[in-house]
């Protein structure tokens, strides 16, 4: 597993598995990861083969800034999530 935090390296990779014709499945979340995610990601990683998780908490869909402060954030836990998809 990888943890990408650049828009360019991601580019790179994802060309890379499109050149070798590798299809992408993708699960876009918000982090907080839980069961609901990941069912997502078991079916994405059956169904393609290679899977990408992004993990953004996007400040615009908060109408008040302290939810988006207060917004839940667990990434040591997210990840250790996302490498049990392995």
């Amino acid at each position: 597993m990888e943890v990408i935090k650049k828009l360019n390296e991601m580019q790179t990779r994802v060309s890379s598995i499109k050149e070798r014709k590798e299809t992408i499945g993708f699960v876009p979340t918000m982090g907080a990861l839980h069961e609901g995610h990941i069912s997502l990601m078991h079916n994405a990683r059956d169904e393609n083969d290679k899977l990408v998780v992004s993990i953004f908490v996007n400040p615009a869909q908060f109408d008040n800034g302290d939810d988006f402060k207060s917004y839940p954030r667990q990434l040591d836990k997210d990840i250790e999530i996302a490498e049990s998809m392995n």
